[in-house]
């Protein structure tokens, strides 16, 4: 599989991140006045709740339909001024929806409405990643933030500048729209020159792209996130489109103290998506997911039961929990597919609106069948379904390499020319041959005892396993004994980097027998440093410079893996796993190697 043509710049790029964070803000500020507006219109055309939810459900299906396809229309055939194009619609909606006398003509405009909001948000999210430098959680954290708080801008404006004056005074929000446009301005100038560089590369520097996890598990992992979304907005949606008329039926609130109330709500959301990407950069995003669904539950099944305050509220601590899972979930999806980038935040984004769009109207005509108060009773336990987050695997504790990131290549090459030599620790040398797809794992079983042959092999299946040499003798931890090894990787890190060569650890663990008069007889040992120091010696006289030769070790030591029976030193130390005196005594690779330095390598030969 191969990585599609967009790859990040090699430096976090602030100032457009900060204009598609605001581009983000205006824009979804324009849409939240769709809902925001929803009493305004009820009142005066005579709007039943079935009539409001069908008006959500057609701008939210907009929304969801085309986001898929523009994201994948755009993969393919990208457009630097695709952001004001959608906004555009927008704003043509806006105007529409303002002088809007009956329901046909507001399903329109909230159609336009919609297919504005399916440009921007799969084409702003690609331009995030590609600004962010490989900080990914840091710019959809700043991206998403922008369009929680423009959302929970959108009822306090309408509040302040239409309510007072008649809904005709939604055609302000027109110069906002092209307010949004100037913003764009910019990103789209950096983003045309971006896709000329982009043009002028060849595919050779495309890289290859190794998925974190099997297709099957993918596609299981996948299904999960798309559940935990399906929570989220239904419960979403009955706060962002009902929750003012719950608070007006319910409490008695005036219409603006509700749109007060629901601004409340939207900043709390706002909060909670600034925080969950850093955090799970930090600890996972697996966590952020569990905590911010299933942690909303207490809140969610409380609200029903309290008095206006604590609505209030536990509405707020909803809102700060459940809106962090977004950019957690978004990115841990384009993590499973980071070849897929449009179509993943086509489809996510999309999937989020259509969820909350056919939920409008379900809740709709099931609170004009029932109540308001029904809708949320029933709604409270969804963010129980954040219970299945258990079955994600933990991308972070898999990712056991390092992840190199745009820029880092740069930085390797000018540290590079501060490498004055090459530091080796060699012990072994590996055989590595085709793995099947149904062939060995990486959860082999290793020698922990030192009984030889207990060693299985490991591999990674469809790519390489690592079976042992029958050609090589091995230790009793089945480790190879190769010092031919040791000789053809001076040679090559002398062909490839030209440097001088340490040798910082070479040496043989064993079990070493300390005799009654204080001996240790490790013949064993000493042939092995021995052939070992001839192939290093070959190796300088090939031309290889090698500044040293440090062994491993002078004593005995405990090893992290195999406790105190491996022993590697030349000087044997009383100690095992029950106990000892921790007296010393000199083996006979002690004295050996004593020579080995007095003759400078003479006796190597004898």
């Amino acid at each position: 599989m191969v990585q599609n043509q967009e790859q990040p710049v090699g430096k976090i790029t602030f100032s457009i991140l900060i204009a598609l964070s605001l581009s983000h803000c205006l824009n979804d500020l324009l849409q939240s006045v769709v809902s925001a507006a929803y009493p305004l219109f009820k009142d005066d055309l005579g709007l039943s709740f079935a009539q409001i939810g069908f008006i959500t459900l057609v701008y939210q299906l907009s929304a969801s339909v085309f986001q898929p396809i523009t994201g994948i229309i755009f993969d393919k055939y990208p457009v630097a001024w695709s952001l004001p194009i959608g906004m555009s619609f927008t704003m043509v909606g806006l105007v529409n929806l303002a002088f809007s006398n009956n329901l046909y003509w507001i399903l329109l405009s909230v159609f336009l409405i919609g297919i504005g909001s399916s440009v921007l948000h799969p084409e702003a999210s690609r331009i995030t990643f590609l600004a962010s430098g490989g900080k990914r959680g840091l710019a959809q954290s700043l991206f998403q933030v922008g369009g929680n708080f423009g959302g929970s801008l959108g009822p306090l404006l309408v509040a302040l500048l239409v309510a007072p004056y008649g809904r005709q005074h939604l055609f302000i929000f027109a110069f906002v729209a092209v307010a949004a446009i100037v913003v764009m301005y910019p990103i789209c100038k950096w983003y045309k020159s971006y896709l000329n560089r982009m043009k002028a590369q060849t595919v050779s520097v495309r890289k290859p792209v190794l998925l974190p996890l099997p297709m099957d598990k993918t596609a299981i992992s996948i299904g999960i996130l798309l559940i935990l979304i399906f929570s989220k907005y239904i419960y979403m949606a009955s706060l962002t489109s009902y929750y003012t008329f719950y608070l007006i039926h319910k409490f008695n609130v005036t219409v603006q103290e509700s749109q007060l109330y629901l601004f409340i709500f939207l900043v709390a959301t706002a909060i909670g998506t600034l925080i969950g990407g850093p955090v799970g950069d930090r600890i996972g995003r697996k966590y952020v997911i569990w905590a911010s669904i299933l942690g909303a539950a207490p809140f969610s099944l409380l609200m029903p039961h309290a008095n206006l305050m604590w609505t209030v509220i536990l509405s707020f601590c909803v809102g700060l929990m459940l809106s962090s899972a977004f950019p957690a979930i978004l990115l841990y999806a384009q993590e499973l597919l980071p070849t897929k980038l449009g179509l993943i935040s086509g489809l996510f984004f999309g999937f989020a609106f259509g969820v909350a769009g056919v939920a409008s109207a379900v809740l709709g005509n099931l609170a004009d069948k029932t109540s308001i108060e029904y809708v949320y009773n029933i709604c409270a336990y969804m963010p129980l379904l954040g219970l299945v987050t258990f079955f994600l695997p933990n991308l972070k504790k898999k990712k056991i390499a390092p992840q190199m990131q745009s820029g880092d290549e740069e930085i390797l090459k000018e540290a590079a020319k501060e490498i004055t030599f090459m530091g080796v620790n060699y012990y072994q040398s590996c055989v590595c041959e085709y793995n099947p797809l149904d062939g060995v794992t990486p959860y082999g079983t290793m020698n922990t005892t030192g009984k030889k042959g207990t060693a299985q092999e490991i591999g990674i299946p469809g790519i390489y396993k690592n079976p042992a040499n029958p050609y090589l003798m091995t230790t009793d931890w089945d480790w190879s004994i190769d010092p031919k090894g040791l000789q053809f990787c001076c040679r090559e890190i002398t062909s490839r980097y030209a440097l001088p060569i340490i040798i910082s650890e070479n040496g043989l663990g064993a079990f070493d027998k300390l005799e009654e008069d204080g001996a240790v007889h490790d013949v064993y040992r000493v042939e092995y440093l021995k052939e070992h120091l001839k192939a290093l010696g070959e190796a300088i006289e090939e031309g290889c410079e090698v500044l040293a030769y440090c062994t491993w070790s002078f004593t005995d030591l405990l090893s992290w893996l195999n406790g105190y029976q491996k022993r590697y030193g030349f000087v044997y130390v009383d100690r095992n796993e029950e106990g000892g005196t921790l007296n010393r005594y000199k083996k006979d690779s002690y004295y050996w190697y004593k020579d080995v330095i007095v003759t400078n390598g003479e006796n190597l030969y004898k």
